[in-house]
């Protein structure tokens, strides 16, 4: 948790759970991209002034277009 490398693997996380869910079965996108915005969530939520944030809101964006609200 006191890593200084937290924010890093964070963003790491966000990215392997957009691309998990990119690469899933359509049966499971969904709910995979519903984890992806989660993950986004909290990315943001933990570090709001990001120089990542522009790729994040991208993640974030593209992962609405496929979840039904």
């Amino acid at each position: 948790p006191n890593s200084k490398y937290k924010e890093q693997l964070a963003l790491l996380i966000l990215k392997s759970k957009y691309k998990q869910a990119q690469l899933s079965v359509e049966a499971k996108k969904e709910g995979r991209y519903r984890e992806t915005i989660d993950e986004y969530y909290s990315f943001i939520s933990e570090f709001p002034n990001t120089e990542a944030s522009k790729e994040a809101e991208k993640i974030f964006k593209t992962s609405k277009e496929f979840v039904k609200d």
